[in-house]
């Protein structure tokens, strides 16, 4: 319910009524000094801003350095869309000895797959397909099979479960 001016006898708004309160508990307390509202009221936090204040729109980030990359950029050619992704990988399979025969030991093969990628032989476990290595770079009249092999034996070590364990180093008395 809104107050009412008894002087002037006139119904008071909120901004009013909350002054009016104000200064009447300022008075209660002791307080004497002259309290001045300003008009409208306002609270002063040192940001000046408008009435309505626009919508804000973050610039785009500047720097104040040259860019020394500029021309490069420029007299380079433009990209284009008709790039293509190179051809999918054809694997072969292949069987190679790795362990000979000897004595009861029937030795041990590997079956593995090779592919030529960025002019290197690329080899991988036919089984697990983890990949087990890559050969250096092919040359004019070089074979694939001998440079896969060659990748088998060098780097090549069976990942399946039933190769045999490798001896132990424990003693037993």
């Amino acid at each position: 319910m809104p107050g009412v001016d008894i002087e002037s006898n006139r119904s008071l708004t909120a901004t009013e009524e909350a002054k009016t309160r104000k200064l009447a508990e300022l008075r209660a307390s002791g307080d004497q000094r002259a309290a001045i509202f300003d008009e409208p009221f306002t609270i002063t936090t040192g940001v000046p801003r408008p009435a309505k204040m626009p919508s804000w729109e973050p610039d785009a980030p500047t720097s104040p350095y040259r860019d020394r990359y500029a021309e490069e950029r420029s007299s380079q050619a433009p990209v284009t869309d008709d790039w293509a992704p190179p051809p999918p990988v054809e694997w072969r399979r292949f069987t190679t000895v790795t362990r000979l025969p000897k004595g009861d030991d029937p030795g041990q093969i590997m079956e593995c797959e090779w592919s030529v990628q960025y002019g290197s032989v690329c080899v991988r476990d036919f089984l697990t397909r983890t990949p087990i290595g890559t050969s250096e770079r092919l040359h004019e009249g070089d074979s694939i099979l001998a440079a896969a092999r060659k990748v088998v034996r060098e780097k090549g070590k069976s990942t399946a479960f039933h190769d045999p364990l490798p001896p132990s180093t424990r003693r037993t008395a």
